[in-house]
């Protein structure tokens, strides 16, 4: 099989690790576990011992990134793909309107998952299953978001960045 592997580390400098599904593209940690998602649906479960599984792809489209909050798993990915799960191994999804954007990122904050990719697409969604569009307009592609000191920050191309407080309402700082 296609094997990559998922490392871990609590210095920074030693690494140490397993064998994971080729693809991975993003994780996140919440009730317990590690969770990666990546190319083709894959997800890829680890715990806290750093014992790893993989599951069946709960899509067949990519998933490009993922976070914890709310008691849930959000995932996103290509063709407007948008998952939820408390586990990480049973999914609920939705696509997002037509012309659904391929998204590269999501982050969780003040109450919110808030998913960014190309054409400078936003979206926010309290539940993560039903979205809002909020794109700003940016001629750019997003390629991360995070969020700390309740101040979402998005990132892309061009040198584009982006700040919100609610995920609604942004402000360009490049």
């Amino acid at each position: 099989p296609n094997l990559g592997f998922f490392g871990h580390s609590t210095s920074g400098t030693n690494w140490t690790g397993l064998f994971a599904p080729a693809g991975l593209r993003a994780v996140a940690y919440g009730n317990g576990k590690y969770v990666a998602v990546g190319d083709m649906g894959a997800v890829f479960i680890m715990d806290t011992q750093f014992n790893g599984t993989s599951y069946p792809p709960p899509t067949m489209d990519s998933l490009k990134g993922i976070t914890f909050g709310g008691g849930r798993f959000v995932a996103v990915g290509d063709m407007g793909r948008v998952m939820v799960s408390t586990n990480g191994q049973t999914w609920q999804t939705n696509t997002l309107p037509f012309p659904s954007p391929y998204l590269n990122a999501v982050a969780y904050g003040n109450g919110y998952y808030v998913a960014v990719g190309m054409s400078g697409s936003v979206w926010r969604s309290s539940d993560g299953l039903n979205w809002t569009d909020y794109s700003p307009g940016a001629f750019s592609e997003f390629r991360g978001i995070g969020f700390g000191e309740g101040v979402f920050v998005t990132v892309g191309w061009n040198g584009a960045i982006y700040t919100s407080t609610d995920g609604a309402s942004w402000i360009q700082r490049d």
